[in-house]
């Protein structure tokens, strides 16, 4: 997969950032994705692949990334903690 090295969401995260975020979702990420935020937090996608789901086909345009203080960063609406997707 390819991104655009620009649209590379800064500062990118750390470790206690990434638990942080799991801590809020109650969730664990997979330490693949954890690594991908850890290298390009939120970016563009430059050629992605069509996902079919339940007969659905999506395709990923953006990563959402993580951003400490979302309302006061450029970047804030592609913070993972204040989007939703579908």
């Amino acid at each position: 997969m390819r991104v655009v090295k620009e649209s590379i969401i800064y500062p990118l995260p750390e470790d206690q950032d990434v638990a942080k975020l799991e801590a809020s979702f109650r969730i664990q990420l997979p330490n693949a994705y954890k690594e991908f935020l850890k290298q390009y937090n939120g970016c563009t996608v430059i050629d992605s692949t069509t996902l079919t789901i339940i007969n659905k086909r999506c395709q990923i345009e953006r990563f959402l990334g993580i951003i400490k203080n979302f309302s006061e960063h450029p970047y804030g609406v592609y913070d993972i903690g204040c989007c939703e997707t579908l």
